[in-house]
């Protein structure tokens, strides 16, 4: 609570001071991630846009130009409600929290949509991976806290849409070069070229380090293209992207005592056994957007992607995972707009169709040696739904409501047969509402409140890690979850915004990761009873003047267990691990076009618990960040030269907890004070 008091002391300290800058009068800032455009302040809901600009261009560019461009994680600091870990193993992925969906994850990014250039990132079995993305080339993000399974389906705990196509005013050519501790190092060239009613965009990028542990090794290579060509009352867009990372280590989990003896030390296991993964992935996409007229218009989108996975594990037996991945799906909206005597009704219908098809054949893993193999099976999720949203819009009120209804079809082909036929087909159909209404009670206040559902199957590696043997684990059910939410929004002008959203989940068969003593380092999962999230969220922007703005964001969550038993042991009441029950965040950062660029942040992170009896909490941590850049204009050319110091105090912090791990393995350590900087030159090419 001194936290928040804080934050709050400070956010009005800064609105006290006098703006000297010229704040023009914009059009307000629209959520696209609501599938209808609405201003992010009639949004019955909290959402939020990393590093925001309230008087010109989004400075999340500016950001871009001092930041290390590692990871995601970088835009994703000062969100309320979103929680991250596991930002420096690369084998098993960021891992994303977004009140409480997604903490669970093994790998990747689990109960969270994910959504890239308005394409799905997130597979049907609800399964996402962002290291396709190049954090270099993303312009905004959007987030949206707490389910919405009505707009997206399954997994939809939460969203994070992103958008990495530039606003490009002039063609250019651009390089980046940056260096940094553990041996990293990361290359870009990127182009944008335009033509009559067309325009293309191209980037290379190439990223490696030794990381901060032994065993933690890591390279990665990017190639992203768009092609857009904008008629009249027609938009295509055409998206390519490939991706090659041969090497992603994985040092593993330790326990306490190694963990004091040597912070960078890897499990000894997976040094034995050569942990890691290989992956390499190509995706191609095709939006349209047809204007019928003025009112009406029709959205469609349809992509391919196809994900070769080679996973190696800390154990033996099915210790040597090769996995090929086809995913691919189409969907179809129409949308209608129309005038009300005293307001606005905005209607959209829509339906999609994803399908994913995985060939999974695991083999003995002798100590880095593939094996004889020990399962064969083709796996697919078929996922069909339709959809309606309705924007309601008369005078102070604004009333939003959605609905869908998704068909889940998982089918399971055994293949390897010489240990029975495990074949077998799971049915999980969804319907899911939701119901959003705000009120503006003045030019500066609006207050709302919503209801939301979301649902959530278990992934198809997650059926597939059967702790009773082969084939799907029918012990595993999906989760189901209802939101309720009361929130305020303040703005004054450009210069002082304030969000606050109190919320109350509840969610039966939630899921919970485990190991099992005789399978260390093969995590399996499970459901529990139910469980409850209270919680609350805060958020501030202040202008400060002459660039400088300050950023604040607070989030308490009081997330339990309501009835949950294990082996005769009672976990009611408990909280779930993996999530502190207090973190915030203040920043301090100055963005303009020119001249001196930075960001001073810290964040606050509480300590958590580790496991579901709560019996050993991981301590809490403060880490700041100082990083800043100065760009120069030059004719032509524009040139950056940036610079980075990461965990500015040295803080000794755990970088990732792994839940419910056997023998008390819990702790991935994060790197200390580390380095970098770099170089950034553009060349802007005008037409004669």
């Amino acid at each position: 609570m001194r936290i928040i008091i804080f934050l709050l002391c400070l956010a009005n300290l800064s609105f006290a001071q006098r703006d000297t800058l010229l704040i023009e009068s914009i059009p307000e800032l629209e959520i696209k991630a609501l599938r209808i455009n609405t201003p992010s302040s009639d949004a019955p809901m909290m959402v939020h846009t990393p590093y925001r600009s309230y008087n010109g261009p989004a400075n999340i560019l500016a950001v871009r130009s001092f930041s290390q461009m590692l990871s995601v994680q970088e835009y994703l600091q000062s969100s309320p409600g979103l929680f991250t870990l596991n930002a420096n193993n690369y084998a098993q992925d960021l891992r994303i929290s977004i009140r409480g969906f997604g903490a669970r994850a093994s790998f990747g990014i689990r109960g969270i949509k994910l959504l890239v250039d308005g394409i799905p990132e997130t597979s049907p079995d609800g399964q996402g991976q962002l290291d396709n993305t190049d954090p270099m080339n993303i312009q905004n993000i959007e987030i949206i806290n707490g389910p919405v399974s009505s707009l997206y389906g399954n997994a939809s705990g939460g969203v994070l849409s992103i958008n990495t196509v530039p606003r490009m005013l002039t063609p250019f050519i651009e390089s980046r070069i940056n260096l940094g501790s553990f041996n990293f190092q990361q290359y870009q060239l990127k182009t944008g070229l335009r033509f009559d009613k067309s325009s293309i965009f191209l980037s290379l990028n190439q990223t490696s380090t030794d990381g901060y542990r032994d065993q933690s090794e890591f390279q990665t290579s990017n190639l992203n293209a768009h092609i857009i060509h904008q008629e009249e009352k027609l938009k295509y867009h055409f998206i390519l992207n490939y991706t090659d990372s041969p090497i992603a280590n994985d040092p593993g989990s330790i326990n306490l005592e190694d963990l004091l003896d040597d912070r960078t030390q890897a499990r000894q296991q997976n040094i034995d056994f050569k942990t890691g993964e290989a992956i390499d992935q190509f995706k191609i996409a095709f939006k349209m957007d047809a204007k019928l007229n003025p009112a009406e218009e029709i959205k469609a989108y349809a992509f391919i992607t196809t994900r070769n996975f080679e996973g190696i594990l800390p154990f033996e037996f099915g210790g040597i995972v090769d996995l090929n991945r086809t995913y691919y799906g189409s969907g179809i909206a129409f949308k209608k707009k129309k005038s009300l005597p005293k307001g606005i009704n905005q209607l959209q219908i829509g339906t999609e169709v994803n399908i994913q098809n995985d060939e999974r054949n695991r083999f003995r893993n002798l100590l880095g040696t593939q094996g004889d193999q020990t399962l064969g099976q083709d796996e697919m999720f078929q996922n069909y739904a339709v959809y309606a949203i309705d924007h309601f819009k008369f005078r102070k009120l604004f009333i939003q409501f959605g609905i869908r209804f998704d068909i889940n079809r998982i089918q399971n082909k055994d293949d390897f047969l010489s240990n029975g036929d495990d074949s077998g087909n799971i049915n999980w159909n969804s319907l899911n509402p939701n119901i959003g209404l705000s009120y503006r009670l003045n030019n500066e206040t609006m207050v709302y409140s919503n209801f939301r559902t979301a649902f959530e199957t278990p992934s198809l590696s997650e059926l597939s890690n059967n702790p009773l043997g082969q084939g799907f684990n029918l012990n595993l059910n999906p989760q189901k979850s209802t939101n309720y939410e009361v929130g305020l929004k303040y703005k004054k002008r450009f210069k002082f915004h304030f969000d606050v959203a109190l919320f109350y989940i509840n969610t039966i068969k939630e899921f919970v990761p485990f190991e099992l003593e005789d399978m260390p380092g093969q995590t399996f999962f499970r459901n529990a009873g139910s469980s409850q999230r209270t919680g609350i969220e805060i958020s501030t922007m202040s202008q400060l003047g002459h660039g400088w703005r300050l950023q604040t964001a607070y989030t308490y969550s009081d997330f339990k267990y309501k009835h949950y038993s294990l082996d005769n042991e009672s976990f009611d009441g408990n909280q779930l691990p993996g999530i502190p029950k207090s973190y915030a965040y203040i920043g301090l950062i100055k963005t303009q076009g020119k001249g001196l660029n930075m960001l001073l942040d810290t964040k606050f992170i509480g300590p958590l618990f580790t496991s579901d009896n709560n019996e050993i909490q991981d301590s809490g941590y403060i880490l700041t960040n100082l990083q800043a850049s100065y760009i120069m204009h030059l004719k032509k050319f524009t040139c950056s030269p940036f610079f980075g110091i990461k965990n500015l105090a040295d803080s000794k912090y755990n970088d990732n907890i792994r839940i419910n791990a056997s023998g008390n393995r819990f702790y991935e350590a994060g790197p200390g004070i580390n380095f970098y900087g770099g170089f950034n030159l553009k060349y802007s090419i005008y037409k004669k």
